[in-house]
């Protein structure tokens, strides 16, 4: 079985980590991984950064992306809707199959989305 791999900008997003949380619980074990990104300014890398994802508790699924470094070509060749310039943004791809979601995403919608690719 093929892993599902999620992929959330979500910094700002308090209100959707909670979901994205109790999914991590949920499905630890399966072959899911959840990686939160943080697209904020490199200034906050070392300061804001670690003090926010450490009060969220996602210290360990959160990557930094430093977006000047992406052309809009990164975005064309990798995702259908987004272009980078909007948060939240979740991917979630499962072998050649995807799903994307420009903004934010309830509990309900996430349940569904995760559920359709572990099929």
């Amino acid at each position: 079985m093929s892993p599902i791999s999620l992929q959330h900008g979500a910094t700002l997003y308090v209100r959707e980590i909670p979901h994205f949380k109790n999914k991590i619980q949920e499905l630890n074990g399966k072959p899911v991984k959840i990686t939160f990104v943080s697209l904020d300014q490199k200034e906050v890398w070392n300061s804001e950064v670690p003090r926010f994802v450490d009060e969220q508790g996602i210290r360990n699924q959160t990557v930094l992306l430093d977006g000047q470094l992406l052309d809009g070509n990164f975005f064309k060749n990798n995702f259908k809707q987004w272009d980078g310039g909007a948060i939240p943004f979740t991917f979630m791809r499962k072998g050649n199959k995807t799903d994307e979601t420009l903004g934010m995403i309830s509990e309900e919608q996430l349940n569904e989305k995760i559920n359709a690719l572990l099929k």
